[in-house]
């Protein structure tokens, strides 16, 4: 649920990609039981970088896309039932957060025109200016679309659209360097992205994450203040108007970067809360019923880590992504958090969270985003290496692939 963009036309223009076309993709083995994950192999043609999020529209269809890469361009990659395959536009683009596809040839993508935006501008606006992207896929190739730009600085964090021609977008903005963001809210109507105005919560706040069960009921969470000393947040999309959802924040500084809504009234949040110290973190989730937000415990396995991303195909079935920390790390920063990061993945089954047996590739990791198709069938991304899930990379680091069902 996100390097530098080199000079693209503000007009939308076409960039032919690789092999990957919109014909319908073969249809994927029938040995999807649903009840591990696996790592994936991504070929000779993957580069470095961290892939942040991922959307499948069937179990045979996903487009993944990463948030920074060496050569400072959208990176994709695309899942066609037996492979994955590098769909990268040509040329410098920017950095991508988000991801959502409405069929296999009708993607929309967001983020900003800079590298790594999400690392270095922190809570604050970034100094070098820095504009909302999105950018579209259509089976064959990719096309920048205008965004409606804020005043001041703005990125995009994540998307969420319900057919080809309606997508919401969200992110933040600031009007100069020192001030506190604020949450940015866009909408696509199929031609063109126009500003949806969003409440200002006291002491500022940003939108990581965004779900919608309908063109008329989307709900986006992230924080209210800055980071170290943040609250969870909420914002509820009516169709015609944005609207602050209050809802409830665990003690010490606690922020939101994914939401799953299998239906207007059903919506899982999961993020992180760190204690008072500010450098360590356990994953949280908060559940909506359709009138409140609640706070869902996790259970903690002694390892300190943080819930990136969300998938719910049912009221009772979600799973979740991110990182703990293996080695010495201990809860409340009592002795620091030490030791190497490793995927965490955990399953809601409707009364309860439960953590799932998840491969650790060579090197650590992280996983960033999930999109499930059924209780059987999801694919998660990330990066492998000990860099910061959610923060950028570092050329070290390689994208990571695991899939949820893939026995042999």
């Amino acid at each position: 649920m996100a390097g530098c963009g080199g000079s693209v036309s503000s007009t939308a223009s076409k960039t032919p990609a690789s092999t990957v076309t919109g014909s319908k993709p073969p249809a994927i083995p029938a040995n999807m039981s649903g009840d591990s994950w696996s790592i994936m192999q991504l070929g000779t043609a993957i580069g470095t970088g961290r892939l942040a999020d991922v959307s499948c529209p069937s179990p045979n269809a996903c487009i993944a896309v990463a948030a920074a890469t060496d050569v400072s361009a959208i990176t994709a990659y695309s899942w066609n039932g037996s492979s994955w395959i590098n769909i990268s536009p040509e040329g410098p683009i920017g950095t991508l957060s988000g991801i959502s596809c409405t069929s296999f040839s009708v993607c929309m993508t967001a983020g900003n025109n800079l590298g790594q935006v999400g690392a270095n501008t922190g809570y604050s606006a970034d100094p070098n200016g820095v504009e909302p992207l999105a950018a579209e896929w259509n089976g064959a190739g990719w096309t920048r679309t205008q965004t409606a730009n804020p005043s001041g600085n703005g990125t995009l964090t994540d998307v969420a659209c319900t057919s080809a021609t309606t997508c919401m977008a969200v992110g933040y903005t600031a009007t100069a360097v020192a001030s506190p963001v604020v949450p940015l809210a866009e909408q696509w109507n199929g031609t063109t992205w126009s500003i949806t105005a969003t409440p200002e919560p006291s002491g500022g706040g940003k939108l990581t994450g965004i779900s919608c069960a309908s063109p008329s009921a989307c709900m986006a969470v992230g924080q209210n203040g800055p980071a170290g000393n943040s609250t969870t947040f909420a914002e509820q999309w009516n169709g015609s108007a944005w609207s602050i959802v209050p809802m409830p924040s665990p003690t010490g500084s606690s922020s939101l970067t994914g939401v799953s809504c299998s239906s207007a009234d059903t919506c899982m949040a999961v993020g992180s809360v760190s204690a008072a110290c500010g450098s360590c973190s356990t994953p949280f989730a908060e559940q909506w019923n359709g009138s409140a937000w609640s706070t869902i415990s996790i259970p903690n396995r002694g390892a300190i880590g943080s819930l990136a991303s969300v998938s719910c195909t049912l009221a009772n079935d979600c799973m979740s992504v991110g990182y703990e920390l293996s080695g010495t790390a201990q809860p409340g920063c009592v002795s620091g958090c030490g030791g190497s990061r490793v995927p965490l993945t955990e399953h809601w089954n409707g009364a309860a969270w439960s953590a799932v047996t998840t491969p650790n590739p060579g090197g650590g990791g992280a996983l960033d985003g999930i999109a499930c198709t059924s209780p059987d069938s999801c694919m998660a991304v990330g990066m492998i290496g000990n860099g910061a899930s959610g923060t950028g990379t570092t050329s070290a680091s390689q994208p990571l692939v695991e899939q949820w069902g893939a026995t042999s």
